[in-house]
Formats: C-alpha cells, sequence, structure tokens
C-alpha cells in the first residue's frame, strides 16, 4: 500500500517479477551488461544501461540478466500519482515546480553549488526545495543520475 516506491534490485539469475496490479513501474539497468525481458504474451524488451523501460504492474515478465545487473524501480499507485524519469549526464539545474523529486546518483559523483553536500553512487537525493527555488549540482567528469518527478494526481 504505497503513492510511490523506489528501490534498487539486484538480479542475478534468470527469474520472474513480481506483479503489482493497479501500480504503473518504471525500470533503468543502472549496472550491468544487459536485462533481457519476456512475457507469455510473447512480448520481448532487452534493457541496456540508463533507457528507461516502463510497464503496467499487471504484466508478468520473466527476467534473463547478462551477468548480474542492479536496476532501479520505479512505482506508483495508478489512481494517486505519475512519475517521470530523465538520465542527467553532467551539471544538474531546476527550478522547483510544485512536483516532488528524488534523484538517484548512479555514476560519478556531484557537489551542492555552495559545497555544503557532496553526492557519491548509490546516493539518494529527495531535496526539500519551495516552489520557484533553485537546485543546482555540479558534476565530477563521469556524473550521471537519474532525476524522478512524482506528481500526485487530482482527485
Amino acid at each position: 500500500d504505497f503513492i510511490w516506491r523506489v528501490s534498487v534490485a539486484e538480479i542475478s539469475q534468470t527469474s520472474a517479477y513480481s506483479v503489482f496490479s493497479g501500480i504503473d513501474r518504471t525500470q533503468v539497468l543502472i549496472a550491468g551488461k544487459s536485462l533481457s525481458l519476456r512475457s507469455q504474451a510473447g512480448l520481448n524488451r532487452q534493457l541496456l544501461a540508463f533507457q528507461p523501460f516502463s510497464f503496467e504492474g499487471e504484466q508478468d515478465w520473466f527476467a534473463e540478466p547478462d551477468g548480474v545487473c542492479q536496476m532501479l524501480n520505479v512505482m506508483t499507485s495508478r489512481a494517486d500519482a505519475l512519475s517521470e524519469l530523465a538520465l542527467v549526464r553532467g551539471n544538474f539545474n531546476c527550478v522547483a515546480d510544485g512536483g516532488h523529486y528524488l534523484l538517484a546518483i548512479v555514476q560519478g559523483e556531484y557537489l551542492a553549488e555552495d559545497g555544503s553536500q557532496r553526492f557519491v553512487l548509490g546516493d539518494f537525493v529527495q531535496p526539500q526545495l519551495a516552489i520557484g527555488e533553485r537546485l543546482a549540482l555540479s558534476a565530477s567528469p563521469d556524473g550521471a543520475m537519474v532525476v524522478i518527478k512524482f506528481s500526485l494526481l487530482n482527485k
């Protein structure tokens, strides 16, 4: 029972995905070579590094990893919220628009503009910004992050 949920899962052997009714899912391969997905309905998908793949939680996927893979998994309750994902390589700047953000550092490191905070591989950052407030992070040469924006649906 959640509105949104974010996790990192390691997949090292062939396995079935869990089914989540009423949930929209997006996955991003953040470590490993590739992950092949296939369904009983005959759908096939190969996930490569840093390419988001969205699907309904009711779909019955069977995963076949090429070696050990780490997946960033974003789930939202279809009735309550939407999520948008973007891969950012290099410096990051945004102005808060009322959405809820979560930044997942997937390569390198990031430093807050004022130098007060440093974020490294594996860190999740959930900035608490007022509407119109700016966030600026400078990246190491190999810096990359997945930016997730959650928006609540009006009921």
